[in-house]
């Protein structure tokens, strides 16, 4: 061991001396030691000894402390780009890893976090992370509640520590800095040129992950729940010029938040009922403790693939396009490994912006959801998917609709989404 240290192995392994093992205990130990991604191979043998005991013999190759991955990304909600992973290990400070994921595209995501293990067992861990998201078409609202187009950009950068439990679970706390940028592209008043805001927000955070693999898992878990508290906020809005009807110093007070809670709870599981075939049920329920927040905080409900951090999935609709301050969302569905490589995926969502948040957390304005010409609390949508395993990611087609538009929506995927992987440990 020159990358890591005998330590490490042994903290990874905890396979203690003196004590009875089963085959089957110590090959999951082995999986666990190569789970931490330091070693491209390990191989193990046992030599019987006079005592009638076993000593066991670990033989490791230790992977590259430097890696690059390429890969080419498409689909028709965020345009074509060039995933980037750079991953280091051991820079600073041994038993660490530095990670850099980039989709580099019109609108890209630019993201690096770097972890610390600690500890014997190193199930301890600090880390620091940072995330850019542009969004050059983000659909929202001027001054007066009026749709208006946006070019959204947003940075988050926090510090935190972690603590893992039987490799499936994480629980952690993090305060960082996050600012956001609204430029206008397209606004019916012409009163505001841009949006800016800044905050501290605190978070904490468990996550569940078991699922069988990341690319159409087949059984398992993936659930994550956080807390954010956002205090020190500077919410402005610029104005496009001077106007006698209303200053700055108005539409400051207009804009100015007070700190404020946010809670956000996302749950998947596929239940496996034969080799070929999963159930899928999934929901998500984000909420605010007022009503007013900041716009980089609105739930943006939409799409196939959202990318920005407070966005929400939703079949049926185009990427971001419900901006709320609540949504739930649920989807049940199934999964059909119909030939080879071949999946068929069928969804049925349904959403809802006033219940059950309202229930428990009142909110003082009833949110609504403009479909065509009708507003509504709710929506019920479905879709289908055929997808293919290639070698180079999935390449995907989905055909979705809500059932109280005659619109038909396409989405078309082609690659790894890196940025959609990139939020775990």
């Amino acid at each position: 061991t020159k990358l890591t240290s005998d330590k490490f192995v042994r903290g990874r392994l905890k396979i203690n001396p003196n004590k009875h093992y089963t085959s089957e205990q110590i090959h999951q130990k082995i999986k666990d030691l190569y789970g931490t991604l330091y070693y491209e191979k390990i191989s193990f043998h046992l030599v019987p000894k006079d005592d009638h005991s076993q000593e066991l013999i670990i033989t490791l190759k230790e992977n590259n402390p430097a890696v690059l991955k390429l890969s080419l990304y498409y689909d028709t909600e965020n345009s074509i780009g060039v995933n980037l992973n750079v991953t280091l290990r051991n820079i600073l400070l041994k038993n660490s890893r530095l990670f850099f994921d980039a989709f580099l595209s019109e609108n890209p995501i630019v993201g690096a976090k770097y972890v610390k293990y600690l500890g014997i067992d190193q199930k301890a861990l600090v880390f620091s992370r940072l995330k850019y998201t542009r969004n050059s078409n983000f659909q929202w609202e001027n001054l007066y509640g009026q749709p208006a187009s946006y070019d959204y950009n947003e940075f988050n950068f926090s510090l935190g520590n972690a603590y893992t439990l039987k490799n499936s679970w994480i629980m952690g706390a993090e305060i960082g800095y996050s600012t956001a940028r609204m430029k206008i592209k397209i606004n019916p008043d012409t009163l505001v040129k841009k949006w800016n805001q800044t905050s501290f927000p605190l978070n904490v955070f468990v996550k569940l992950n078991t699922l069988d693999r990341v690319v159409f898992p087949k059984k398992g878990i993936l659930f994550s729940a956080n807390a954010k508290y956002n205090f020190g906020i500077n919410h402005t809005a610029s104005l496009a010029r001077n106007f006698s009807s209303i200053t700055q110093k108005e539409v400051d007070s207009i804009t100015a938040l007070s700190p404020y809670f946010v809670y956000n709870i996302s749950y998947h599981q596929s239940i496996k009922l034969h080799e070929n075939f999963s159930l899928i049920a999934e929901s998500s329920l984000k909420f605010s403790s007022t009503n007013k927040v900041g716009f980089n905080d609105i739930v943006k409900v939409g799409g196939v693939s959202p990318t920005l951090i407070s966005s929400s999935s939703f079949w049926g609709s185009s990427r971001s396009q419900y901006n709320v301050n609540q949504a739930l969302t649920a989807t049940f569905g199934f999964q059909w490994n119909f030939f080879k490589d071949l999946y068929f995926i069928g969804k049925a969502n349904y959403l809802d912006v006033e219940y059950p948040m309202n229930w428990f957390l009142p909110q003082k304005s009833i949110e609504t959801l403009q479909v065509g010409n009708k507003t509504r609390t709710n929506l019920v949508s479905f879709g289908g998917e055929l997808a293919y395993k290639s070698p180079i990611g999935p390449i995907r087609f989905a055909v979705h609709q809500n059932i109280y538009s005659n619109n038909l929506n396409f989405f078309i995927g082609v690659g790894f989404n890196i940025h959609k992987m990139s939020n775990s440990f």
